[in-house]
């Protein structure tokens, strides 16, 4: 038989455990044992409050982390010399650098490295003496690809010792590209009224230089008068096509009568249609996939999104002098605002779109082609119907390897507010 003896354990704060131990009966504990024993028990409470403190304090800093880890923003800690502490998922995704490889680096100078080192430098002596720090930087990542970035930072104290500062740092990034948007569509806005007002007054003068230099060409000319006349009435049908051009640009910021549609069958209409030109110019048109797994319905104006791709196919066949194969990707997609949407990809073999030019080719007027075989129109034209469908189109390009436009549009057609199309700078 066996008794036992059970010692409640007390720390600051309360109960923390018990201590049971048995003896046998037979044999009961001497009172030096149970001294020993209220010795030993405040130690053992002290012992395990430490150890209960110890696994509180372990699970709350990786609860701060994970916290630390689940915010968008980058969010940094460094030691009074500058040296990465802390490195969370935001940063690395931002910069592409591990927070492995980050730690015990000096933060904008060996991680993170800042594009104006002097910027920096002057950032973190600021940040030292005021104890506080708010600029703009930009910082360059793995790959010395530059990301601006809005930098805050507040020093950390132990007492007047300076031991570290946190750095929170918000990508530019988006906000730019949205100010860009804006202002693109306000620009446009502006050159669709200007240009309908301009069109319409020059429509009739023009109507007619082109319609007496016709009435005169029907006449018996000398040989050196016709060639002038007939200059003439070239210029003017060209000048017409330009005024039409622009005429069609300022109607494509308004909607249209939108009906259901099947993109496929849309698509194919448009290659029968340019089918002649397309093998003039040698050039192959491919939709991919043939077979589509259900149809890809839409709600549009079907002669505005005709236009879109006709324009589309028109610039890819240009861009292909010797010829190719123009391939046309179909597929779902989600949308803006998270919905259903639809796409359409126009992909060339041409040389693809200059870096230096891309943020300006959906610009009315703007045009890399010979004088003469375009109005610069075609491009700002689909901008215009795509956006007012509430879509997008996306540009991506690689010199010497080609160009794809892929248009997405929502399958409800409802519009948004107009932003800018998008280009991809990264290849």
């Amino acid at each position: 038989a066996a008794d036992a003896i059970r010692v409640t354990l007390r720390a600051t704060g309360g109960v923390v455990g018990h201590l049971v131990c048995t003896f046998d009966r037979r044999q009961p504990w001497a009172g030096e044992e149970l001294g020993l024993l209220a010795q030993l028990a405040p130690q053992l409470a002290m012992g395990l409050a430490n150890g209960l403190l110890m696994l509180e304090t372990r699970a709350l800093a990786a609860y701060q982390a994970r916290v630390l880890d689940q915010t968008a923003v980058l969010l940094d800690s460094l030691d009074a010399s500058g040296r990465v502490v802390t490195w969370n998922r935001a940063s690395e995704r931002l910069l592409g650098i591990a927070s492995e490889q980050a730690r015990g680096q000096r933060f904008g100078l060996e991680v993170a490295r800042a594009k104006d080192v002097d910027h920096w430098r002057e950032m973190w002596a600021t940040l030292l003496a005021d104890g506080v720090m708010a600029r703009e930087i930009v910082l360059l990542d793995a790959e010395d690809r530059e990301v601006p970035f809005h930098l805050e930072g507040r020093v950390l104290r132990e007492g007047s010792e300076v031991k570290g500062a946190v750095l929170v740092g918000l990508d530019l990034r988006i906000r730019r590209a949205l100010e860009k948007q804006v202002l693109q569509s306000q620009k446009m806005a502006a050159v669709g009224l200007l240009a309908a007002g301009i069109a319409h007054e020059i429509n009739n003068p023009l109507s007619g230089v082109v319609g007496y230099s016709k009435l005169l060409l029907e006449r018996n000319l000398e040989p050196g008068i016709r060639e002038k006349v007939e200059r003439i009435a070239q210029s003017g049908e060209r000048c017409r096509k330009i005024v039409e051009g622009v005429l069609l640009f300022s109607r494509s910021q308004q909607g249209g009568v939108r009906t259901e549609i099947d993109l496929a069958q849309l698509v194919d209409r448009v290659v029968r249609v340019g089918e002649y030109q397309w093998k003039m110019h040698n050039v192959r048109i491919l939709r991919e996939p043939e077979i589509l797994p259900q149809p890809l319905r839409f709600m549009a104006d079907a002669d505005q999104i005709e236009q879109v791709l006709l324009n589309l196919l028109s610039n890819a066949v240009d861009a292909m002098p010797r010829g190719g194969t123009v391939r046309i990707a179909l597929a779902p997609a989600p949308g803006a605002d998270g919905g259903d949407a639809v796409s359409f990809a126009v992909s060339d073999e041409g040389m693809g779109i200059p870096e230096e030019i891309r943020d300006s080719i959906f610009d009315p007027f703007f045009s890399t082609k010979e004088i003469g075989k375009g109005t610069g129109l075609g491009l700002s034209i689909s901008y215009g119907i795509v956006r007012d469908h509430g879509g997008d189109i996306l540009l991506e390009s690689q010199p010497g390897r080609g160009t794809t436009f892929r248009v997405i549009l929502p399958r409800d057609g409802k519009p948004e507010p107009r932003l800018a199309p998008q280009t991809d700078h990264s290849s």
